[in-house]
């Protein structure tokens, strides 16, 4: 089974088991430093979605929530191939991975030194 298939199913299970028991994972970078980094609310966000409660998902990881379809996209293209055919096509993946990467950092930090 490839790897994005047992990620899914991984975060499908773990959404049942936190739905459905209450029960999440802390986020050990919080936990060790007492600072948020940029996927904490992350299980709030998709349990909110998952409700229907757009509001309570942009609150949870505003970043996460903007940025979900661009990573899904991002992934999606990855693992099929599609539109990366071409050298310029395969530099432009990158660099928008990268502009993805770098506005997570930049909302891990910017949520701690100014938070909401």
């Amino acid at each position: 089974m490839k790897m994005p298939v047992c990620c899914l199913l991984l975060g499908i299970a773990y959404f049942l088991w936190v739905k459905f028991t209450g029960l999440s994972l802390p986020c050990p970078f919080h936990y060790l430093t007492g600072y948020y980094c940029p996927g904490c609310g992350i299980t709030t966000m998709i349990l909110s979605l998952s409700a229907g409660d757009i509001p309570s998902a942009f609150a949870a990881n505003r970043a996460l929530f903007v940025l979900a379809p661009v990573i899904i996209w991002l992934i999606i293209q990855d693992q099929t191939g599609l539109l990366m055919q071409t050298a310029k096509q395969r530099q432009a993946h990158k660099a928008l991975l990268l502009m993805v990467l770098i506005c997570l950092l930049a909302y891990g930090v910017m949520r701690n030194v100014y938070p909401i």
